[in-house]
């Protein structure tokens, strides 16, 4: 009779961890926090910069699938330059897009985390080209398949120097 109560008890446990193991471990909404902002000086159009993020998704389902997920309409993660004026000018709107690679795993379990780094182009500009440097921040989110926006995080400071 232990034995078969034992047995009982060792099937339901097994049971229960796998439908556990296939239930998401984080919210499903995104979540997102900065690392780091690199280089902190920018030369204006000349100098490549990287921001790089940690993610956590309870349903996986960041980036596109496919091969033409670059043709989509919309992009996953969007950044904004917090300069004042900037949202005032007809030619820069402070918005700075990048669509995620897949991140999806191929696994049971759909919880996703770990850390993305963004290569942005060598286009940023001083709104004043009288001034000598500008400093600025970034304010970040991204979006899932599922349309779920994740919280802003805010970059540390760079210089954006001629």
């Amino acid at each position: 009779m232990a034995f078969r109560t034992s047995y009982s008890l060792l099937t339901t446990l097994v049971l229960l961890a796998g439908c556990v193991g296939n239930e998401p471990r984080f919210s499903t909404t995104p979540e997102i926090e900065f690392v780091s902002i690199e280089p902190k000086v920018i030369k204006e159009y000349a100098t490549t910069f990287y921001v790089k993020l940690r993610y956590k998704d309870g349903d996986g389902n960041l980036g596109y699938e496919d091969e033409f997920s670059t043709l989509r309409d919309s992009a996953d993660l969007i950044m904004f330059d917090n300069r004042p004026g900037v949202a005032a000018l007809p030619e820069y709107d402070g918005r700075w897009t990048y669509n995620l690679p897949n991140l999806t795993p191929s696994g049971k379990n759909p919880s996703i985390q770990g850390e993305i780094t963004v290569e942005f182009p060598a286009l940023m500009a001083r709104l004043d080209p009288l001034n000598t440097e500008e400093k600025l921040t970034f304010t970040i989110w991204i979006y899932d398949r599922d349309g779920n926006r994740s919280n802003s995080v805010v970059t540390d400071e760079v210089t954006v120097v001629p």
